[in-house]
């Protein structure tokens, strides 16, 4: 057997068994490419608020809720980067300590709806589209389809490579054209077909990948989770303050989300976006002393979301994210194909074998 037949034989068999669980993937990681955009329409009441003004500053947001719900205060909140996005807070009960988040309107501070009441299917789906609910084995299961994705984008170059063709050449056969489209559109999904499969490795792997990028770094994995002792008469940093540090540390950057307010001994975790660059990975994680506000780690990016966004088609925004589209779209059609090819083939062969006399 030679080396094109080789590649040939391995493209067949990985192609047919693979072919379910990658219609699949492709077909819900198509939709999860606007997930944000569709989780927002599917919640519209609860994240979407008429613009009335300036927005209220975050100090005066987190006064004016814990005002009207005195037993209770703010541990969380993420502002909306949109315009009219309502903004998520955590509240947590000064008796029981029982957390509950709301969605609340950024300009009125007025409570829209609990958290719990937002529709989940986007959220659901990528839970399907990452384990088919079916927990580690689920998981387990979509990382073998993404190693099978590996082997079928390099298998399917190499057994390109002989015609190249990158373009339809109108054959009026029915089975030339399958052919021609299942070349033309493969080489040009290959290298997005090869990002999702190891970005799809790379989610499967999360924990121990960003555990290697860490050390790798030189970054301190575990300062975000370690107790600070508070020193005597300590009293908790306020928002106001939390907001001026980080600011001060990221100059030009923006808020999206600050966790750990009114606590001593918790480190306070803030991340902040530069604005001015659209892209998603242009973001700064701070982790700072509850009490005297000291930064105690300033990162960029980790690992999984630079991983998340590659994967996604985020990376550099719509121009990715529509590609990430396309490329989605194009293995339902390349997972029909190839069959046919080999189906096609297998008749033709048959049809010309010799037929033995009884």
């Amino acid at each position: 057997m030679n080396v094109r037949k080789l590649f040939l034989s391995a493209h067949l068999v990985v192609g047919l068994l693979s072919a379910v669980m990658l219609l699949v993937s492709s077909s819900t990681g198509g939709v999860l490419a606007f997930e944000k955009e569709l989780h927002v329409a599917l919640n519209r009441k609860l994240m979407r608020v008429p613009p009335q003004g300036e927005r209220l500053a975050l100090g005066a947001l987190v006064g004016k809720l814990e005002r009207t719900r005195p037993e209770e205060y703010v541990t969380a909140l993420a502002p909306s980067p949109a315009g009219d996005g309502a903004t998520l807070v955590t509240l947590r009960h000064r008796q029981s300590d029982k957390r509950s988040s709301y969605f609340v309107d950024p300009f009125t501070a007025e409570i829209l709806g609990p958290q719990d009441s937002r529709n989940t299917f986007m959220e659901q789906l990528r839970q399907f589209h990452r384990t088919l609910w079916l927990g580690d084995a689920g998981r387990l299961v979509t990382a073998l389809g993404a190693g099978s994705l590996i082997v079928l984008s390099l298998t399917g170059v190499a057994l390109w490579w002989r015609q190249k063709l990158f373009k339809l050449n109108g054959s009026s056969s029915g089975r030339r054209r399958n052919f021609e489209i299942h070349n033309v559109l493969g080489i040009y999904a290959s290298v997005s077909m090869l990002i999702f499969a190891l970005t799809g490795l790379g989610v499967y792997w999360e924990r121990d990948a960003g555990r290697w990028v860490n050390r790798w770094l030189g970054r301190t994995e575990a300062v975000a989770d370690k107790p600070v002792p508070p020193a005597p008469n300590a009293v908790p940093l306020s928002v106001e303050q939390v907001e001026t540090i980080a600011l001060r540390a990221a100059p030009g950057a923006k808020v999206m989300f600050i966790d750990g307010i009114g606590g001593l001994r918790s480190p306070i975790k803030v991340r902040l976006r530069y604005t001015e660059d659209r892209s998603p990975t242009r973001q700064t994680a701070l982790v700072l002393d509850p009490t005297t506000g000291n930064v105690l780690l300033s990162e960029g990016p980790t690992f999984k979301l630079w991983n998340q966004q590659l994967h996604t088609g985020e990376i550099l925004g719509w121009p990715t994210r529509i590609l990430s589209l396309l490329a989605a779209l194009s293995l339902p059609i390349l997972a029909l194909t190839g069959p046919l090819i080999w189906w096609g083939r297998t008749r033709r062969r048959n049809a010309a074998a010799p037929v033995e006399s009884p």
